[in-house]
């Protein structure tokens, strides 16, 4: 395929819109990028079902994923209810870290992100 580029007056953040580059500046010069696969209705009926199967699958691998990523999610909360127990409240309780306000707010962070 063909790559055609775009004036560079035309990209809207584009420097010579705030006086700082001369119109002629090249660095603004975008390409747009065009596919090389045939278009759907020049492909034979087998190339139909390969493309057709291929974003089944990919369709599929995209649900799994993030189907395992919410069970990991799952996972990781139960591993830490059951690593943290009443021996972590206790600890937190009785800690003279947080009788500092600044460092309870990091450390309630901290914990916030790794749940």
């Amino acid at each position: 395929g063909s790559q055609r580029g775009c004036s560079a007056a035309s990209a809207p953040f584009a420097p010579q819109h705030f006086g700082m580059a001369a119109a002629g500046d090249e660095r603004w010069e975008c390409k747009v990028m065009q596919s090389k696969e045939k278009a759907w209705a020049e492909k034979t009926d087998a190339e139909r079902a390969v493309t057709a199967a291929i974003f089944a699958v990919k369709i599929m691998l995209v649900l799994a994923l993030i189907y395992m990523f919410i069970i990991s999610l799952g996972l990781m909360g139960s591993a830490f209810k059951i690593l943290g127990g009443k021996t972590a409240g206790a600890t937190f309780r009785n800690n003279e870290v947080f009788d500092n306000p600044v460092a309870g707010l990091m450390m309630g962070i901290l914990a916030t992100v790794l749940v």
